[in-house]
């Protein structure tokens, strides 16, 4: 377009068909300029001797679709050359793409040069592809090919090279799910399930469901969990509970109006939404324990595996992760729902996998995705990755039928992860179900209390817990939180269960630290390590100063910390590390205080950790505060302290000081 005239009509015709008016004309070709402004050695203007014409200046060296051309052409010419260097010149080919061409404009010849442009970049990403298989890196990139040619149906070549390299690496069961085959999702049959296959993954998955942390009295969680009531939200951008609730209060402690299963019965899109301690995992893993149930049931009755629903459970940090072992959406899924199981080669066969991605891609399958929690992924990358996923997973949902979808999440800081793929679906969305978790109500304590109790074969010690469901207690509504409610059980074991919240949890904190197992269990450590008290003083002290650590030595309170940087600050306190134990490993696993976000098989030791319950840190960082020297604290008020973590430490150092 260098150096030629382009009159008001040539603009008209090329970019806004339509016929407008000469004002709509200027309006548009003010934002048409805009457009074109962040190019280099480009001007638009209006040619004083000839006002009703305009002329596009053009350094073709500096348009980016002009340099992407002429590179992709290079590095094509030396592929077919076999020169060396080849895969150079298309990642520098790949690296000058600035994304959609002609981006806001619109019009038939404008989509014509964009579909064109699109088509030369897919060109180029199979040239590179296939370079990569020659040089034996087949495994690495068939799922990125698959997940192209996905991307692009018609793209012929990149089909093709689909197709070859999964033939290539034993997976040709998958050929039938490229688009543009005979027996393309939506027009073939569903890969069979071998019945075996699944009553194995079933057993296998409901066993990892139900396994509860090791301080719970019962192996399973469905011995301790009853029914529980949820509230529907149908505005979440007006819920007050996604403002910014924090820790339960008696003014907001979230009451329920319907049962799970009744709220759930239709939905196929359903976000659970609860504040920690709540029990979102307890009731997820029950939902994915029932439908185990359901389906081993099923087939113990000799019913046919292809009307069975499957769960699949995985973890967003395992979401996040699963593009790192294949890139192609469906198995994004399936990988990251066998990343967590502890043998995902033997959990999860071959027909039963083929099944899993045929039903995601397709939508027909009777899947069940069930992701816990949206809100323990932190990094922006990895919140990307989780958000896309779900976006696509969203796109293959429909109404009646087919798979559905169900996340856990905080409601601080909550953003629906599927209205991109929702829009995106070519069909009146699904909706989704935002579904608050309610609190105990207070037979459902008492009933958890008693079965607690009833499981370690010890007599209900009603005197010491009655009093906290007194209308008059401080604790009334907080023991109302699942959680808190385990706590007070716990402690109610050996002592009354004190009737302040700071009270409650030093005792809470002693328990833990002092930890003496539930009856069968042997560690590699010997109990007289964890009687100790000097050991114990050591490990309150390595604590608090976490806790610090975590809420003030950033710009904003820490909820999670990686494992490296907690394992240097607990060796810092001068901690010392038990033979075969890394501070941060004790504390996760000999203890209970900590945790491990996104529980893996594969990444057992490297994940980041958080608190058993944001209260003990708040109560640690409290313990901390009211001892701290005044420099400290003087460090401390530049934080941040509009945080509502904030105001919780506030409320335990004041009963502290009391």
């Amino acid at each position: 377009m260098s150096e030629k005239p382009v009159g008001r009509g040539d603009l008209v015709n090329e970019v806004w068909p339509l016929g407008h008016t000469p004002a709509a004309v200027n309006s548009r070709l003010s934002r048409f300029k805009a457009a074109l402004r962040p190019i280099d050695g480009l001007e638009l203007r209006n040619e004083r001797d000839r006002p009703v014409r305009y002329r596009l200046d053009v350094d073709d060296a500096c348009v980016d679709v002009h340099r992407f051309t002429a590179a992709a052409r290079h590095a094509l010419d030396a592929a077919e050359d076999g020169a060396a260097g080849a895969e150079e010149l298309f990642e520098g080919c790949l690296a000058r793409w600035a994304g959609t061409p002609f981006e806001g404009l619109d019009g038939v010849k404008i989509n014509a040069w964009r579909r064109q442009l699109e088509d030369q970049c897919t060109t180029v990403r199979v040239a590179l592809l296939r370079l990569g298989a020659v040089h034996g890196r087949a495994h690495d990139l068939v799922d990125e090919a698959v997940e192209l040619s996905t991307a692009h149906p018609r793209h012929r070549p990149a089909r093709d090279l689909a197709a070859h390299l999964l033939e290539l690496v034993g997976r040709a069961e998958e050929i039938a799910l490229l688009p543009g085959t005979d027996h393309q999702v939506g027009r073939g049959s569903s890969p069979s399930v071998n019945a075996d296959e699944l009553l194995h993954y079933l057993r296998s998955l409901r066993a990892g469901l139900t396994r509860t942390l090791r301080w719970h009295p019962g192996e399973d969680i469905s011995t301790t969990f009853s029914e529980r009531s949820v509230r529907v939200i149908s505005d979440p951008s007006r819920d007050q509970l996604l403002e910014g609730g924090h820790a339960p209060r008696r003014r907001d402690l979230v009451r329920g109006d319907q049962s799970w299963t009744e709220a759930g019965a239709l939905a196929r899109l359903i976000v659970v939404l609860g504040d920690a301690g709540y029990g979102k995992t307890w009731q997820l893993r029950a939902h994915g324990v029932a439908l185990c149930d359901r389906g081993i049931q099923a087939l113990r009755a000799g019913d046919d595996p292809a009307t069975v629903d499957i769960p699949l459970w995985t973890h967003s940090s395992a979401m996040a992760a699963a593009p790192l072992l294949g890139r192609g959406k469906p198995q994004h899924v399936v990988n990251a729902a066998a990343a967590v199981l502890g043998d995902p080669e033997a959990e999860l066969g071959k027909s039963l996998r083929a099944a899993m991605v045929h039903g995601l891609a397709s939508g027909d399958g009777r899947l069940h995705v069930l992701v816990d929690p949206l809100d323990e992924v932190f990094d922006s990358n990895s919140r990307d990755r989780v958000a896309d996923t779900l976006s696509w997973l969203a796109e293959q949902v429909r109404a009646g039928a087919g798979t559905r979808v169900v996340v856990t999440s905080r409601p601080v800081g909550y953003t629906d992860p599927f209205g991109a793929g929702r829009s995106a679906a070519g069909r009146r969305p699904v909706p989704v179900y935002h579904l608050a978790l309610a609190a105990f109500g207070t037979e459902q304590v008492s009933a958890f209390w008693r079965t607690w109790f009833d499981q370690r074969g010890l007599t209900f010690p009603d005197e010491r817990l009655s009093l906290l469901l007194d209308a008059d207690s401080p604790l009334a509504d907080h023991v109302r939180v699942p959680l808190i409610a385990a706590f007070c059980a716990w402690i109610a074991e050996e002592e009354p269960a004190d009737q302040t919240r700071a009270g409650l949890y030093e005792q809470v904190v002693r328990r833990f630290i002092g930890l003496s197992w539930k009856q069968g269990d042997r560690t590699a450590v010997d109990h007289r390590t964890r009687s100790d008290p000097l050991r114990q003083k050591q490990l309150r002290h390595a604590l608090e100063q976490l806790a610090w650590h975590m809420s003030t030595a950033h710009a904003e309170w820490r909820d999670a910390v990686d494992d490296e940087g907690c394992e240097e600050q607990l060796a810092g306190t001068g901690l010392r590390a038990l033979p075969g134990w890394t501070r941060t490993n004790e504390l996760v696993t000999l203890h209970g205080l900590l945790l491990r976000l996104g529980v893996s098989a594969r990444e057992l030791w490297d994940t980041p950790v958080t608190w058993v319950h944001p209260t003990l840190h708040e109560y640690l960082t409290a313990h901390r505060l009211i001892n701290a020297e005044q420099s400290e604290i003087d460090r401390w008020l530049d934080h941040g302290l509009h945080r509502p973590e904030w105001e919780s430490t506030f409320r335990f150092a004041v009963e502290l000081e009391r």
